[in-house]
């Protein structure tokens, strides 16, 4: 997997994580079934994924999403 591989969603996280308030908020999106963007990859197990469609960004994991090109 590298940068500007596009991805798709296989798991619905539940939470994420809000930088200003310093805990978890539910997460306002679906994104189980969409189709990102691998923007950065952050560790052996994690990556920031782009939505374009809708203007959002999210860390999963790599469990949670599947190369399809």
């Amino acid at each position: 997997m590298k940068v500007g591989d596009l991805v798709m969603v296989t798991h619905q996280p539940e939470y994420r994580m809000d930088a200003h308030l310093g805990y978890r908020v539910p997460l306002e999106h679906q994104i189980q079934g969409r189709i990102g963007i691998v923007s950065t990859i952050r560790s052996a197990y994690h990556c920031l994924i782009y939505f374009p469609e809708i203007n959002y960004t999210h860390c999963l994991s790599h469990d949670a999403f599947e190369v399809i090109a």
